[in-house]
């Protein structure tokens, strides 16, 4: 459970406009962009915290935490679609599964590929949540390790494939960030939790094709 004591010293106006020792922060994240390249080099995107785009997430960072590179649509295996290890438990799938589908579902989310996202998320489930489809899968991700591994095959990347978006949109994350500016880059997330209300329901965020913002929906 993440302790929510740590919000008290967010409030605080900060005594330094740097800080190159990062500190253990909470952000109400309400959106993360795309990850772009920048005109530095970097590659990151850019979360919406209390009213400004002020948390910079690298690449990096948020596949280190995902373990994926791409959206649901995009991934290379289905462990990947559902941001799981494949050593997984039935429980963990189940539980990967209901989180994404919620942020994902078409007649909630307005993100313009929310569909197509949505049905690899739900494909995805349909073969890892059921014990016997599973294990012929992972009895198809052994071979094509092996043959993979006998023909030294190695996939090239364009500078466009590295462009990618995390999975989740919005949420309660505790990490590690320095502040630079106005602005908190996040250099390890610790811990990141669906934001609800008292009502218990999830919110989810979405941007909308042509939109000037994103909006939100509690479900």
């Amino acid at each position: 459970m993440i302790n929510t004591s740590i919000f008290q010293t967010q409030n605080r106006a900060p005594t330094m406009a740097f800080s190159t020792t990062p500190e253990i922060k909470i952000f109400d994240i309400r959106y993360i962009g795309w990850v772009k390249k920048r005109s530095n080099g970097s590659q990151t995107a850019y979360g919406w915290h209390k009213g400004e785009w002020s948390i910079v997430f690298s690449k990096a960072v948020l596949h280190e935490w995902f373990g994926i590179d791409e959206r649901p649509g995009e991934a290379a295996t289905l462990y990947n679609v559902l941001g799981i290890k494949q050593e997984a438990t039935a429980e963990e799938v189940k539980t990967a599964y209901r989180r994404l589908a919620k942020q994902w579902h078409p007649d909630r989310c307005k993100e313009a590929d929310a569909r197509r996202q949505f049905e690899a998320i739900q494909s995805a489930y349909d073969v890892l949540g059921d014990q016997i489809r599973r294990a012929k899968y992972n009895a198809g991700l052994m071979l094509m390790a092996r043959i993979e591994t006998s023909t030294q095959q190695h996939l090239a990347y364009s500078e466009s494939d590295l462009i990618y978006r995390s999975p989740l949109r919005c949420g309660l994350i505790l990490c590690e960030a320095a502040r630079t500016g106005n602005r908190w880059t996040v250099t390890k997330i610790l811990q990141w939790q669906d934001i609800v209300n008292q009502a218990g329901q999830t919110l989810v965020t979405s941007w909308k094709s042509g939109a000037d913002t994103f909006t939100e929906d509690w479900v």
